[in-house]
């Protein structure tokens, strides 16, 4: 069983995207010639497993180039952050005071979806190991896991984007929670790894980094971190091509490939880190936005049930996403030579 599961772990590590797959980073210095033997042990042919990297990889740049460069609110005549800063020249005080009560909102909102997102992933996650379906799983081919779990994530993420929540409410919904169940079932292997005090000094650890950070986002002037968005797409494609070093270098390059795992590991947590601050402030300028559309159509005198409501879903995925890849690093770094 832990052969099989030394197998598996060393496999995702290059299975799943830096953004998107939170299982993308678990790589083990004492399992990276067992994976090579599987990887090419593998049924699939060359041909079927370039199309499925390159489908995942154009799927992801999709994603990526739709996450950074998203409008902050899409509805309202301040859909832009240009309006904004106008706004901004004519009021300069908006940079420090404390947060509208709309706002507030709309960022309690976007955090409740957060919790939702991170539960309904344990619930998943801890089902499919108590169910035996974690074995299963581990036993799947490399190239199956990552077609399944990665393509399964990049989909259900894109469906789940693109849905209005004001007109596709509940199917929204039914693809977040399909979302969330594929990230779980991919983390299901961690109650099989890490003793039970390891996971949860981690999710403790994970909990106490994101609250500082995003604290340190809602309270600094309004635009401080939304310039990093170029650097940190930078960034996030050099951890994840060392994520898929294992799948392109050969055993034999054993320093090569504790340098990639030590780019994918600790720069993926340093990176992951500087995620949360640009895009709480990113859901902060969201909620600016979405306040200044509800006050215009409130002059205007638009009922209140004729105001669109606000997407709380889309502003959380990501800050959820940046919170499972820092769990999953700290729980390799702490876990140490601790594992089951």
């Amino acid at each position: 069983m832990f052969r099989n599961f030394r197998r598996y772990a060393s496999s995702s590590s290059a299975s799943f995207n830096a953004r998107l797959n939170p299982a993308g980073h678990k790589m083990l210095n004492n399992s990276v010639r067992t994976f090579s033997g599987t990887a090419s042990s593998s049924t699939f042919s060359p041909l079927v497993k370039t199309l499925v990297t390159g489908g995942l990889l154009i799927g992801t740049g999709y994603l990526l180039n739709k996450t950074m460069n998203e409008p902050t609110q899409a509805i309202g005549r301040y859909g832009n952050t240009s309006e904004l800063a106008q706004q901004r020249l004519v009021q300069p005080d908006m940079a420090r005071t404390g947060l509208n009560p709309i706002v507030q909102q709309y960022m309690s909102g976007t955090y409740k979806y957060v919790a939702l997102n991170v539960a309904l992933t344990t619930l998943f996650a801890v089902g499919a190991y108590k169910s035996g379906l974690v074995f299963r799983i581990l036993n799947m081919n490399p190239w199956m896991h990552l077609l399944v779990f990665g393509g399964g994530m990049i989909g259900t993420n894109m469906i789940t984007r693109s849905l209005d929540i004001n007109t596709n409410s509940a199917l929204k919904h039914t693809m977040l929670t399909a979302f969330n169940g594929i990230v779980g079932l991919s983390l299901c292997y961690v109650g099989l790894m890490y003793r039970p005090e390891i996971i949860m000094r981690a999710a403790l650890y994970t909990a106490g980094i994101f609250g500082a950070l995003s604290y340190v986002a809602i309270n600094a002037e309004q635009d401080k971190f939304l310039s990093m968005g170029g650097p940190l797409l930078a960034g996030l494609a050099v951890v994840f091509l060392s994520s898929l070093a294992p799948l392109v270098l050969p055993a034999t390059m054993t320093r090569t490939l504790q340098a990639t795992e030590a780019i994918a590991l600790y720069g993926g947590l340093l990176l992951f880190g500087m995620f949360i601050l640009y895009e709480t402030q990113k859901v902060r300028m969201k909620g600016e936005n979405y306040k200044n559309y509800v006050e215009s159509e409130t002059m205007r005198g638009t009922p209140n049930h004729m105001i669109q409501k606000p997407d709380y879903i889309n502003s959380s995925i990501s800050l959820y996403m940046d919170m499972v890849n820092i769990f999953v690093r700290l729980l390799y770094i702490l876990g140490g030579n601790n594992r089951k």
